[in-house]
Order: C-alpha cells, then structure tokens, then sequence
C-alpha cells in the first residue's frame, strides 16, 4: 500500500473518531459546570470541542503529514456571499423571536453566543473539510465529487443533535446543512486554507446570537424557511464558484 493511500485511511480513521466523541460529548458533556446563567454542559461542550480538535490535530500531523491543514492559502473572494451568511440568517431570527425577553449576563452573550460557535468551527471544518474532504479529493482527483461526499456526511452528522424534533424540522436543517456544506467545501477547494473556511463557519454560528436573549430555543417557522433557501443558494453559488 502505498503512503497516499495510508493516509487517506488514516485521516479518515481519525475524522470518524473526531466525530464519534464530538457528537456523543462522551466524557466532558456530562460534566455539569453551572456558572451563572450559562447551560449547565456548555463548559463541557467547549472542552471537549478543543480537546478532541487538539488530539485530531496532533494525530493528523504524525500520522498524515502530507495533508495540506492550516498551511496554504489561495486568494479568492467571498466577501458579499460571507455577508449574506451572516446578516439573512441573523435578521430572520432576530424578526422572527422578536420581542427579545431575555437578559443574559455578558459570561453567557461571550460563551454560548460567541466562544461555543469557535469550537464547533473549529472542530467540523478540521473532520468533515480538512480530513474527509482532502481525503475524498485525494482519492478521486474529483474536486465536485469531494465537495458534495462532503457535505452530505456533513448534512448527515447533524441528525443525531436533532432527535425528537419534528421530521420536518429534521428534514429541512439536514438539508440546509447540507447546503452549508456544499458552501464550505467550495470555499475550502478554492483556497486550500482550513483556518479561512473555519472562520466563516464560526461567522455562520454566530447569526444565530439572537438566541442567546430570547426564552425560545427554536427556529421560527419563517425563519427557517429563509434560512433554508439561503444556505441552499450559497451552496448553489459555491459550486459555480469552483466550477468557473
């Protein structure tokens, strides 16, 4: 077997560990660490975000020294799209949960509204772009192939959060997820830069801080619903994007 081919099974072999203790939370999400007004796990989940982002990192450097992480970086412009991804998701949930009831102390607005979504950047750009992506790139040679395997498994990997919610709630967010993941991965393809992608994905997150001051913790139905045609349109002109 030739090195290529070991490092492919080897990052894959680590994406699917990253992936399997980022989801289950298994063993920082059972440590309830209550701090005023913060969710009891949301210490946990932070932890246990950047312990499993370290571990896969300094395993894919050993074990897979030829992938390209946080070293290359091509020019490509984004900018309007990136506005779009923040202020129409934004703007919908802040219409949508208006009028905003909650009064959350600075510690949860910088946690759960801003630090939280650093982890989950981090973290499911380094698995689903940085180690299954380049994989699947490697393998093929097919750019377009790489980018919808991925986002697919990236669309995928959302339903285990999203149990017990309606089905068409579960529907339209792995979808819209999906769309999200076709948006990164061409973002990812076109600039070879894992930090630049992972940003965009923590400014993503970040629209939806409205949460943070509202007592609802789901999506309107409005709001969802332009949120669901947004991300599908930036995951359509992510692929023309690349294409061109």
């Amino acid at each position: 077997m030739d090195q290529e081919r070991k490092e492919i099974i080897y990052a894959l072999c680590i994406a699917g560990c990253m992936a399997l203790f980022y989801i289950s939370g298994i063993p920082f999400k059972t440590m309830k660490m209550p701090m005023l007004d913060l969710k009891p796990d949301t210490i946990g989940l932070c932890v246990q975000a950047l312990v499993v982002w370290i571990i896969g990192l300094g395993s894919t450097h050993f074990l897979c020294p030829h992938f390209s992480l946080y070293k290359h970086t091509h020019h490509a412009y984004y900018g309007i799209s990136i506005l779009c991804l923040f202020l129409i998701p934004f703007l919908s949930i802040y219409v949508g949960l208006y009028a905003l009831q909650g009064h959350p102390s600075g510690m949860k607005i910088a946690m759960e509204g801003l630090f939280y979504y650093v982890c989950v950047g981090l973290i499911e750009e380094f698995f689903c772009r940085g180690l299954i992506l380049q994989s699947i790139q490697k393998g093929t040679n097919n750019d377009g192939f790489a980018i919808g395997s991925s986002a697919l498994i990236y669309g995928l990997l959302h339903i285990p959060g999203m149990i017990g919610q309606a089905p068409i709630v579960i529907l339209m967010r792995t979808i819209w997820s999906m769309g999200l993941g076709l948006y990164f991965g061409s973002i990812y393809v076109k600039t070879r830069s894992l930090g630049y992608v992972s940003l965009i994905h923590m400014i993503a997150d970040w629209a939806a801080i409205p949460f943070v001051f509202s007592e609802l913790s789901y999506y309107p139905g409005q709001s969802a619903a332009i949120i669901f045609l947004t991300y599908i349109a930036l995951g359509c002109y992510g692929l023309v994007v690349v294409s061109s």
